[in-house]
């Protein structure tokens, strides 16, 4: 075998064992915060879905339909943020932004995301209103809010702005 497969193969095993480790319970929390997101963004008009994983890791998004977006799904209630961008980071596909949605019991549906692809989703002249939700690179919104942001985005895409 040679050192690439084998470090490939040592990747996906501690991920298997990482995901054994975790209670069933923990498990099925995650794939109904993930069920619940897909189902918000489809109120929204997405035509998005959870994502088809096998033990996590084929590098899917946990939730896909969200068009330039890889979504990384936590329903945790002592989120490690950083980790799950990281997370996001790497899962993520050429051209993807990495974002991580994440939502503690009885709470909303917040995203989170580094602040440099923030930036490149907006112009600085937006960043004047939302300083307060900036912390250490990473600015966090409300799913409501951060989907106008997105939709202004896509439609500046779509006309080439």
């Amino acid at each position: 075998m040679k050192r690439a497969e084998r470090r490939i193969w040592t990747a996906q095993y501690v991920q298997r064992w990482r995901i054994s480790r975790m209670g069933k319970a923990q498990r099925e929390k995650g794939k109904r915060g993930e069920r619940e997101l897909a189902g918000i963004l489809r109120d929204y008009g997405y035509n998005c879905r959870r994502g088809q994983q096998y033990c996590g890791t084929s590098g899917d998004a946990d939730v896909i339909g969200l068009p330039d977006v890889h979504i990384e799904v936590k329903r945790v209630e002592d989120l490690r943020l950083r980790k799950a961008l990281q997370q996001a980071s790497r899962d993520a596909r050429a051209g993807e932004i990495p974002v991580v949605m994440h939502r503690r019991n009885r709470e909303p549906w917040r995203v989170s995301m580094y602040l440099q692809n923030f930036q490149k989703m907006y112009s600085d002249d937006i960043f004047d209103e939302l300083r307060a939700r900036i912390r250490g690179g990473i600015i966090t919104l409300l799913l409501d809010a951060w989907i106008c942001y997105y939709r202004d985005w896509q439609a500046g895409k779509e006309s080439g702005i």
